[in-house]
């Protein structure tokens, strides 16, 4: 048995990141390994328990004072644990501060005090963080402090968010990866994505998201029953339509659309929803279609949670979606900007459903928790035998 800590931003489940980084720890606890979520980005501090899991949730307060204060315990660490790391980590700070990076130097020390103080009291044989930016230059050093191996899960969207915004911000970026001994993707957009910062030294594995395959396969034997309880009929249709979260103006355009074609009363827009909730709608629908308009703002999970719940699903054929459904297999892929195709496609689907079935098999076989857990299980204990033998 492993002792695993996952380092997230805030606190799980929620939705995004934060889902996925509980779904990961879940899978490995499941499998048998002692799990630990440590969230440095919480609006409190407490320890709970879900599911099984332990989550440490720690209050980070920002400002020059903190900053102070943090240094401070930074430097007691270092003589507590005779180690020239936190100094290092203070001029690594020092360099890109100086070079004007967009970066928040509080919450790297503070992660990193949060990160050796759980470490102290409990000896990790591995440390797996999702955000290869703030807290991530955190964490490499604590590991680093206490010779652990360091795992990193790399969004590509996140790394294009924080490039564009400022590119001064590569050079940080790479640092943190490059200093990773397993930093890896959950699609191959988003291995090319981390790889087009340039100077990338660390191979990155893609490892796909996962679904938990027994829970979402039962959906599809209570859909008649829930869809009874709301009042919808055998014959009516429930799509679906899921994507990243629209601005104000967008969604207002939408309505606006939707009151103008006469069809208001059939359109719900829900916004950004709970994990719970988005669970409900998979019990209802009868089609997911996902649509973006560019391959880095896809959502991936609901598309895998949706297969496994026996819905079919519509996507564009675009990034991180053509990796995980195959046409005419799991799914129906569909090129982005042509939405008369796509209104006939679902048009096809709903007035012919026996001839667009899915097969869910792919889910079970290539996207199931269980089978990505041993992937993981089998990449940290390579890096924690590595590390043994230097």
């Amino acid at each position: 048995m492993m002792r695993v800590l996952h380092v997230g931003r805030a606190p799980p489940p929620h939705h995004g990141i934060q889902s996925y980084v509980f779904k990961v720890a879940y899978s490995l606890k499941k499998s048998g390994q002692d799990v630990t979520i440590l969230t440095p980005l919480s609006d409190k501090n407490l320890k709970r328990e879900l599911n099984g899991l332990e989550i440490i949730e720690k209050k980070f307060e920002n400002g020059i004072f903190n900053y102070i204060r943090h240094l401070i315990s930074a430097i007691s660490t270092a003589l507590r644990e005779k180690s020239a790391v936190p100094f290092e980590l203070f001029f690594t700070l020092t360099k890109f501060i100086i070079s004007r990076t967009s970066f928040n130097p509080f919450f790297s020390i503070f992660t990193f005090l949060m990160v050796s103080q759980q470490v102290r009291m409990r000896r990790y044989d591995i440390i797996h963080f999702h955000y290869p930016y703030d807290e991530g230059l955190g964490v490499i050093f604590a590991a680093k402090m206490f010779n652990i191996p360091t795992v990193a899960t790399i969004f590509g969207g996140m790394i294009v968010e924080a490039s564009e915004r400022n590119p001064k911000t590569i050079p940080f970026l790479r640092y943190v990866i490059n200093n990773t001994d397993a930093p890896f993707s959950i699609t191959e957009i988003s291995r090319k994505v981390t790889l087009n910062l340039g100077g990338i030294e660390k191979f990155i594995r893609v490892i796909p998201v996962g679904v938990d395959y027994e829970k979402y396969s039962s959906f599809e034997v209570e859909k008649k029953e829930f869809r009874r309880n709301l009042g919808i009929s055998d014959d009516e249709r429930v799509v679906l339509l899921v994507g990243p979260e629209f601005d104000k103006g967008i969604v207002e355009s939408l309505i606006n659309l939707s009151e103008k074609l006469g069809i208001r009363d059939r359109v719900i827009f829900t916004g950004e929803v709970s994990e719970e909730f988005l669970i409900s709608c998979y019990k209802v629908s009868d089609l997911l279609v996902s649509y973006p308009r560019t391959q880095i703002t896809t959502a991936i999970m609901p598309v895998v949670e949706a297969v496994a719940s026996g819905i079919t699903v519509v996507a564009a054929s675009i990034g991180a979606l053509s990796e995980y459904i195959i046409d005419g297999k799991n799914g129906f892929l569909i090129k982005p900007n042509e939405p008369e195709v796509l209104a006939e496609k679902i048009m096809d689907i709903m007035t012919n459903p026996k001839n667009n079935k899915i097969d869910r098999s792919i889910a079970r076989q290539k996207f199931s928790w269980s089978v990505i857990s041993k992937r993981f299980i089998e990449i940290y204990m390579n890096l924690i035998e590595t590390k043994r033998r230097k």
